[in-house]
């Protein structure tokens, strides 16, 4: 896994941000007049498939029964960019770093839409590790 990269922590809210739209937890529906979610790239047909089809499960957490939520934040950009990815309650690194490497993997098709038009919005979304 590449985890060269240096892991961000941070207690900012979405609603603090200069953001126009925050989005709490999802990126497929919202209870948003008007609301079109972006479109994953590659055809993925949902968030959840793309984490499941992604997501690896790091062996040191495994093997040490290392399992949790982490908690992220990110800005989806009306370009259709994810930016500003960091953690907001983290669980382990080896958890925290990899929450951060799948949501940095994902690309978007398309930017999310309000009445059409995109929009800059803040996403809050929490990754369930659990060991079976």
């Amino acid at each position: 896994m590449d985890y060269e990269f240096p892991l961000e922590y941070t207690d900012r809210h979405c609603a603090d941000e200069h953001v126009p739209l925050n989005i709490e937890l999802s990126l497929e529906s919202s209870d948003i007049p008007g609301y079109t979610p972006p479109e994953i790239d590659g055809g993925e047909p949902s968030l959840r498939s793309f984490i499941l089809r992604n997501l690896r499960y790091p062996a040191h957490a495994r093997r040490r029964g290392i399992q949790g939520m982490v908690h992220l934040i990110f800005d989806i950009t009306k370009e259709g960019k994810i930016e500003n990815v960091a953690v907001k309650k983290g669980v382990h690194v080896v958890l925290d770093k990899e929450a951060v490497r799948l949501i940095r993997k994902l690309k978007l098709a398309s930017p999310a839409l309000i009445n059409g038009q995109p929009k800059d919005f803040c996403v809050t979304m929490p990754l369930w590790f659990k060991l079976s």
